[in-house]
């Protein structure tokens, strides 16, 4: 449609630019006065002295390297707090499944001197009996040990 509305900007052959074709130049025009301001826009502070394309160029690069530094001090810091509170959460689970673990072993050793008091209670032969009550004096030793430890570890969390 625009080639049917302006038929002379078609005749590629000839070597006469159409009169209706614009050329777009920095010494005329409107792109002059765009290309004043973007210029001085990049003038430096000292003076009216305009910077060259090399200057610009590194100013630029300058700019965006500390951009990336100021990026990653932040993603580090991020990092860091990650991994101190994955740090937290990994002591405070380990705690807990160790406060899991000891309650499962007092729990075991109990339900062990149960067993063998109905054998005592229930035994004929005195050879047996002795040795069920020896077992029973050692597991309630073992179940005194684990009762401080789990005393012991809650006191030690406890000053913390």
């Amino acid at each position: 449609m625009w080639v049917n509305e302006h038929p002379g900007l078609t005749g590629f052959i000839s070597q006469k630019n159409p009169t209706e074709m614009q050329f777009d130049s920095l010494g005329g025009g409107g792109a002059s006065t765009a290309y004043k301001r973007s210029c001085s826009s990049l003038s430096s502070t000292k003076g009216n002295k305009k910077k060259s394309s090399l200057e610009v160029m590194s100013d630029a690069v300058n700019n965006l390297a500390r951009t990336r530094e100021v990026e990653f001090e932040l993603h580090e810091k991020e990092v860091k707090q990650c991994s101190m509170m994955n740090a937290t959460l990994y002591t405070s689970m380990d705690s807990m499944l160790k406060c899991a673990r000891t309650s499962e072993a007092i729990d075991l050793v109990e339900n062990k001197i149960i067993a063998l008091q109905k054998k005592v209670d229930s035994g004929n032969d005195p050879v047996k009996i002795s040795k069920y009550k020896a077992k029973i004096h050692d597991l309630e030793e073992k179940h005194d040990k684990l009762l401080m430890l789990d005393s012991s570890s809650d006191h030690s969390t406890e000053t913390e």
